[in-house]
């Protein structure tokens, strides 16, 4: 996943740990990986900082198919459920 988003938005990442670091001009930012969750850290330099509420909404719109990718089925099935209840 690293690979892809780095050549899709022109970000050099590397590896440390569980860690992974990231930057492009006016970006930095690290995501770290625990058992079962997440820590996304994005800093915005100011060229970038204009854009903020869109970058957001960009990186929870990304982040919400690779989490729905990798949620175990019977997850997914739940949250569907979920969601049909909240409907009706």
């Amino acid at each position: 996943m690293a690979k892809e988003l780095a050549s899709e938005y022109g970000l050099r990442a590397t590896w440390q740990g569980n860690v992974v670091h990231f930057e492009r001009t006016s970006l930095h930012g690290r995501l770290q990986l625990e058992s079962g969750e997440f820590v996304l850290e994005v800093t915005l330099g100011f060229f970038l900082a204009a854009f903020r509420d869109s970058i957001a909404q960009a990186i929870e719109a990304k982040l919400e198919v690779v989490l729905a990718e990798h949620r175990p089925a019977a997850a997914s099935k739940s949250a569907a459920k979920k969601s049909k209840r909240k409907k009706a």
